[in-house]
């Protein structure tokens, strides 16, 4: 009986690659064609990567995302994904409802982590009803 597998998902295969530089997509596929597949550590000038999701803590029009800007021009951020203005979005109960995403990496050691989610908190995700106040 052959075995499915399928890579991890949530960007995780991103941040190995990142780090180690092996490509567990293509891994998965060698593994699902019976060959051995290429687990090679490269070089890659990260230490460590991680990534922090944005979530909706309420329903509502999204009118857009507060900080963006500057969070994507920080050095670390090597991906930032966020929801358009004008999408209908709901407090997160899965990861269905994700505002978005920012992968981080640090070249010198452990703190990917750490300015994840630092730059995280300072996404705020704006809403239509609230742009009609302001």
């Amino acid at each position: 009986m052959s075995r499915l597998l399928r890579p991890a998902g949530n960007r995780i295969t991103e941040l190995v690659r990142r780090v180690t530089g092996i490509d567990l997509a293509a891994a998965a596929v060698d593994v699902a064609l019976g060959a051995a597949p290429d687990l090679t550590h490269r070089p890659t000038g990260v230490a460590s990567a991680a990534i922090a999701f944005l979530l909706p803590e309420r329903n509502g029009l999204l009118a857009g995302v507060d900080g963006a800007e500057q969070v994507g021009q920080h050095p670390a951020v090597v991906e930032l994904t966020l929801a358009e203005p004008g999408r209908q979005v709901r407090r997160a109960v899965s990861n269905n409802e994700y505002l978005g995403h920012l992968l981080a990496t640090d070249p010198e050691g452990a703190a990917a982590l750490d300015t994840a989610e630092r730059l995280l908190a300072r996404l705020v995700p704006r809403y239509a009803e609230e742009a009609v106040r302001a």
